[in-house]
């Protein structure tokens, strides 16, 4: 097929150009120490020396609730991906190593000698409706993307930028790939004959670092932000971008997006959140305001609630506050601030129907929120450091949390859904 058979089969030609994450004492004997060792000072416990990763600053250890940790990095995961359905667990990190675990707890490491990061991993059939053909994508900052099968096996290798920051699949059909790269470009490529990728376009106009960006829900159109202070909506089809946000617009680094419909929400390094209409025709700033006072800290995750009784979105910030946010009106209500006590906020999810908010932190806890109450529902533990990156898949019975964490280490946590909801309806 050639790349001509995208602009019928994926996206519409004038949609998208119009306007607009376990002693024996007789054999005793008595040992003379040298007299420069030092002996065990009695004061010190032996466990503080030999289980230090089980230890939290406070002294106290820390109740490991993962239903199953892998332990095959030896460095910090900076990204995961699930399908419990599969079996399957792939993470990457930064010893330049990805790896595809198998939830009976074998790890494979995947066949590409990385010389940098691996910093992102996506599957094509947990964002696109139905594929032909199931593929795995794993970017690296040494600038290649890998195409994968669902087994691991290595098909091809994209190259172009030269480091990749992010990944995104069409949403029809996920033969169409997205790579952002700090070079301040975004490569879109054809993989519907994986062994054989073409190059379609490369973006480009951001003078700097393209910190996020995605296919809008429709596939009609594109949007990135970066660290130039701007928002962009592009045409797959001719590369041209039709928009960009600028004027009157972010004074700081974008750092996070998120797209619902056909609005955007933006965090900024500033604290600044910005409200964008993407659609042709309202393109446009909508609502902006801030998530904490101090411009000293950043705004690290945004979502929107994906269900339709509430119009809210919520927001994580460095400064260790989620907040929910009512959208209604002319402009952004505050409705709850909820506390992770000074623990930066690195990754939030809505559950895709009920008020529920999944957050990841800097103390290495998953925390489970009821976004009407602000109050925390549960709170996971078992990392002994940072969680950079969060996957969930959600079910009528359980929610499956996977983590990666600068412990080295990936989790797995179950969560009984119906427990939690029963829970959350008694606050």
């Amino acid at each position: 097929m050639e790349s001509d058979d995208l602009n019928h089969d994926q996206i519409s030609n004038e949609d998208m150009d119009s306007e607009p994450t376990f002693i024996d004492t007789s054999s005793m004997i008595e040992v003379h120490l040298e007299n420069d060792i030092e002996p065990i000072d009695d004061a010190v416990s032996v466990e503080d020396d030999i289980l230090p990763d089980i230890m939290d600053t406070e002294g106290s250890s820390v109740l490991d609730m993962a239903k199953k940790t892998f332990s095959c990095h030896n460095d910090s995961v900076y990204a995961v991906v699930m399908d419990y359905s599969m079996g399957c667990v792939v993470s990457g990190g930064g010893d330049d190593k990805a790896y595809m675990s198998s939830v009976s707890g074998e790890s494979v490491l995947l066949d590409q000698n990385h010389t940098d990061t691996v910093s992102c991993i996506k599957f094509n059939w947990k964002k696109s409706d139905s594929v032909n053909k199931k593929l795995l994508a794993v970017g690296s900052y040494d600038g290649t993307t890998i195409l994968y099968d669902e087994n691991g096996m290595k098909l091809s290798v994209l190259e172009g930028p030269s480091d990749v920051e992010w990944i995104d699949w069409h949403p029809k059909g996920g033969t169409v790939i997205l790579v952002g790269s700090t070079d301040g470009t975004i490569w879109m490529y054809y993989v519907a004959d994986p062994c054989s990728p073409k190059v379609l376009q490369v973006f480009v106009g951001h003078q700097n670092d393209v910190t996020s960006g995605q296919f809008s829900p429709n596939g009609k159109y594109i949007i990135t932000c970066g660290v130039d202070h701007t928002v962009k909506i592009w045409a797959p089809k001719t590369g041209l971008c039709k928009h960009t946000f600028d004027d009157n617009f972010a004074s700081a680094p974008i750092t996070c997006f998120t797209v619902k419909n056909e609005l955007g929400l933006c965090g900024c390094e500033d604290g600044s959140l910005w409200v964008l209409g993407l659609g042709p025709g309202s393109r446009r700033i909508l609502d902006s305001f801030s998530h904490c006072d101090k411009k000293e800290n950043s705004v690290e995750a945004v979502a929107f609630y994906h269900g339709t009784d509430y119009n809210w979105c919520a927001t994580g910030g460095s400064d260790g506050f989620l907040k929910v946010w009512d959208l209604a009106g002319n402009s952004a209500h505050c409705r709850q601030t909820c506390n992770h006590d000074g623990a930066v906020i690195t990754r939030l999810c809505w559950h895709p129907v009920h008020p529920f908010i999944f957050t990841a932190a800097s103390d290495g806890n998953v925390r489970i929120w009821n976004a009407r109450s602000g109050i925390c529902i549960l709170t996971l533990t078992g990392h002994t450091s940072t969680i950079n990156d969060m996957d969930i898949e959600f079910s009528d019975t359980h929610i499956l949390i996977v983590t990666g964490s600068d412990d080295s280490t990936v989790k797995i946590f179950e969560v009984d859904a119906l427990t939690t909801l029963h829970e959350s309806n008694q606050q």
